[in-house]
């Protein structure tokens, strides 16, 4: 009887195809839950020669790859803007002190309050003074908005009257948010 232990060979390759199964398992099934993966590819595999696999040169199938790019998006969807904390820094900085405060006691205020307290609720779906036939924010339309023309200097073009506001106009950046808050549907 030989009792010179010959030296365990494992075959590792089943370890490594499970291993990659519970890999692509984990990471590759990103459904969110509505049916479609917005982000999915095609389905095809590729295979690369595994060079730790020795002379035989075994193949061995990695991940399908994607083009998109991994952003840190907002948890409420990409590109949504928020009115508490894009839209209302902007009415604090130009528009409430002096003319829309508490109280609408401001220089031509119109009785528009842009404090952060009652901003929203006294824009979104309120009927403009300056044009009656326009809500001050129509939800998901800027160009039916009255506050839109307003900061664009083109409040006579839709029946209203008055200048732009806030007096010198805003940067663009801050019309963009404005805009995108709006037609993104207005959410608070």
């Amino acid at each position: 009887m030989n009792l010179v232990s010959r030296p365990c060979v494992t075959d590792v390759r089943p370890l490594r195809t499970l291993a990659f199964a519970a890999i692509v398992l984990a990471t590759g099934c990103g459904d969110s839950g509505t049916g479609t993966d917005s982000n999915a590819t095609d389905a095809a595999t590729t295979t690369a020669t595994d060079p730790s696999a020795g002379s035989t040169g075994e193949e061995q199938t990695t991940a399908p790859t994607t083009d998109a790019p991994t952003t840190d998006a907002p948890t409420t969807g990409p590109g949504v803007v928020s009115y508490t904390a894009d839209v209302q820094p902007l009415w604090d900085a130009r528009c409430v002190i002096g003319c829309h405060e508490p109280g609408g006691g401001g220089f031509l205020t119109s009785g528009l309050d842009l404090s952060p307290a009652m901003s929203y609720s006294q824009l979104v779906g309120v009927m403009s003074v300056g044009a009656p036939a326009l809500s001050r924010v129509a939800a998901g339309d800027s160009d039916g908005s009255y506050l839109w023309h307003k900061l664009n200097n083109t409040q006579v073009d839709v029946g209203g009257s008055g200048s732009q506001m806030p007096v010198g106009g805003l940067p663009p950046g801050d019309l963009a948010t404005i805009k995108s808050w709006i037609d993104g549907g207005a959410l608070p």
